[in-house]
C-alpha cells in the first residue's frame, strides 16, 4: 500500500505551527498543507471532514495534536485493511486506545472501546462513534464521509463511524 501524502492544516494554532508545517513540507514532498479554512478554528468535526475532501490516498486515520501513538499501530492498521478492505465498499478498522494523563505520565484507562456495535442498532445504542486516532479507513469511506452535509455538524470520527455501519463494514481489533 502506498503511504502518502500526509495533509494537514492547522486549525487557528497561535503557536509556531504554520511555520513548523511549511517547513516539514520543505524537506518531505508527501506533505500537503491544507490552505482550504487555514486557521478559521472550524473545530475538530469542520477541521477534519473538510481536509479529507482533498485525499486520494488508499486509507485515511485522523491524527489530533494531542494523540499518542504505539510505533506499530500504523502498520498494524494496514496490515488489516490490506487484507480484509474491499475497494468499492466503504471500510472502516478500529482499535482500542489507552486513556493517558500527559500531566502525570501515567494511563488513566486501560480501554477507550467497550462496546463493539455488529450492526447499526447495537453500534447507535451502545457505542456511536469510535475515537478518530484509532480507526482507519479506505478511499471509499474517505469520498463518503467528505460529501456529509448533515443540517447539524458533530464530530468527524462520529460521522465516520455512522456511514461505515451504513453503508459498509466495520471491523474491531482488539489492540492499542
Amino acid at each position: 500500500m502506498k503511504i502518502g501524502p500526509y495533509g494537514f492544516r492547522d486549525d487557528g494554532s497561535v503557536d509556531d505551527t504554520i511555520s513548523i508545517l511549511r517547513e516539514f513540507a520543505g524537506y518531505d514532498s508527501r506533505i500537503k498543507i491544507v490552505e482550504d479554512d487555514f486557521g478559521r478554528h472550524l473545530g475538530p468535526g469542520k477541521n477534519f471532514l473538510g481536509q479529507i475532501k482533498y485525499s486520494a490516498a488508499e486509507c485515511v486515520i485522523f491524527c489530533d495534536q494531542v494523540d499518542i501513538w504505539f510505533e506499530k499501530k500504523l502498520e498494524v492498521l494496514v496490515d488489516f485493511a490490506e487484507g480484509n478492505f474491499v475497494s468499492h465498499i466503504p471500510c472502516l478498522v478500529y482499535c482500542d486506545a489507552y486513556g493517558y494523563l500527559d500531566a502525570e505520565d501515567i494511563i488513566t484507562i486501560d480501554s477507550v472501546s467497550w462496546n463493539h456495535g455488529k450492526n447499526l442498532r447495537e453500534f447507535l445504542f451502545f457505542n456511536a462513534g469510535y475515537q478518530g486516532s484509532s480507526m482507519l479507513f479506505n478511499h471509499r469511506q474517505c469520498k463518503m464521509s467528505a460529501e456529509y452535509r448533515g443540517d447539524y455538524f458533530y464530530m468527524h470520527d462520529d460521522v465516520v463511524s455512522l456511514l461505515a455501519h451504513c453503508f459498509g463494514h466495520v471491523y474491531f481489533l482488539p489492540k492499542n
